[in-house]
């Protein structure tokens, strides 16, 4: 085998090893390195590592679909970012090898270097939990087999991270926790979020993260001169998201509310309807309506979740609307029907992304806490 720039070699992934011995099995993993790509001089061989990447994988039952969309995502970010990837993978306890919790799996992900740079070599170590007793294991073994003096991410796509002392044992060795809220489908999931937020460092969503492109044609509709002003005085907002992208539609309303510094808002019953949301927002003596949709939309895969929305300010209307998968319309007095497309990025770029900044962003948190409150007094309608 030939370690060429467009190949991904992994070495290892075989039989378990001795939860006291992975060390050990990642040397014994160097020296093959050596022998297979460099002739059996093993300085050409590069360990690089600038983080360490804990992944809490999707427990049993979990969707096949999901699973494989966490791998590629791994295998694409180490790609980029050279990490020690300790993955978290929660099984059955009736799935248990006899006398044991945890098992241990490790190996190394290969790459050609650049300009003739040697071959760099990443690290992963698969532990495998049986049970709730096998998952309780999780934090002490992070703790033993991060790299020292390199920050922690724990990446957790796949939904909501559940309260309970694991979680929490894992975010206190964490220097910046991931997430992806579009994934997140339980009822009141954003207000269970805004509380996470408030014990780890640093938070980065992803579904708050595909909005920016959106966030940025909104915010050209407002553009100079005047139309600013007609942010404090609204009339009326319309969200239409897909089913799936409903909390991309609160986090929205929550961006737009908080931005233009509307915090009162009541929930309207619309007699437990699950597809249309409204709310009253009032500052100071005056008040308007904001109606929030679901209905089906243009991809399976379409994760930013935004079909269309209409704000009505000053007496006029600032539109903006998906027209197929790539493109939407902006309208307003200054936009006329302008059809333009929508880029956004992969999701392991925006986790890429992610992980090269510091601190939690200040208008995700701002919007996050209006988009918790819309849902939480939603909530006393249903």
């Amino acid at each position: 085998m030939s370690a060429a720039a467009s190949e991904r070699i992994t070495l290892g992934q075989g039989e378990p090893v001795d939860l006291a011995g992975v060390e050990s099995a990642f040397s014994a993993l160097w020296r093959q390195a050596g022998e297979q790509f460099a002739g059996n001089n093993e300085s050409t061989v590069v360990r690089a590592c600038l983080w360490n990447l804990v992944a809490y994988l999707p427990g049993p039952g979990a969707d096949p679909q999901q699973v494989a969309r966490l791998e590629r995502l791994l295998a694409d970010i180490t790609q980029a970012v050279p990490s020690r990837v300790i993955r978290l993978q929660p099984r059955a306890a009736g799935l248990a090898p006899q006398g044991a919790e945890v098992q241990a799996w490790v190996a190394t992900h290969c790459m050609a270097g650049q300009s003739g740079g040697g071959t760099v070599c990443a690290e992963e170590v698969t532990l495998a939990g049986y049970g709730e007793d096998g998952a309780s294991h999780f934090p002490p073994l992070v703790r033993a087999l991060r790299v020292p003096d390199l920050p922690v991410a724990l990446l957790w796509l796949h939904g909501l991270p559940p309260k309970g002392r694991l979680v929490g044992q894992l975010m206190q060795m964490t220097d910046r926790m991931l997430v992806d809220s579009h994934f997140m489908t339980s009822a009141g999931a954003l207000i269970a979020l805004r509380d996470l937020i408030r014990g780890v460092a640093a938070m980065g969503d992803l579904g708050w993260m595909r909005l920016t492109p959106m966030r940025y044609l909104i915010a050209k509709l407002f553009d100079p001169p005047g139309h600013g002003d007609n942010l404090s005085r609204l009339e009326r907002i319309e969200v239409e998201t897909t089913p799936d992208g409903l909390n991309e539609g609160f986090l929205l309303l929550g961006w737009l509310l908080s931005r233009a510094g509307y915090k009162e808002f009541k929930a309207v019953d619309l007699g437990g309807s699950e597809q249309r949301f409204r709310w009253q927002v009032r500052r100071g003596n005056t008040s308007f309506p904001i109606d929030l949709f679901t209905r089906p939309g243009y991809s399976a895969y379409d994760y930013d979740g935004i079909l269309r929305l209409s704000i009505m300010g000053g007496g006029e209307r600032y539109a903006m609307e998906q027209v197929d998968e790539e493109h939407v319309s902006l309208e307003s007095s200054h936009h006329t029907q302008s059809r333009v497309a929508l880029h956004g990025w992969e999701d392991a770029e925006l986790i890429i992304s992610a992980l090269q900044v510091t601190g939690t962003d200040r208008i995700y948190v701002e919007a996050l806490a209006v988009a918790a409150g819309l849902m939480d007094t939603e909530a006393w309608n249903r």
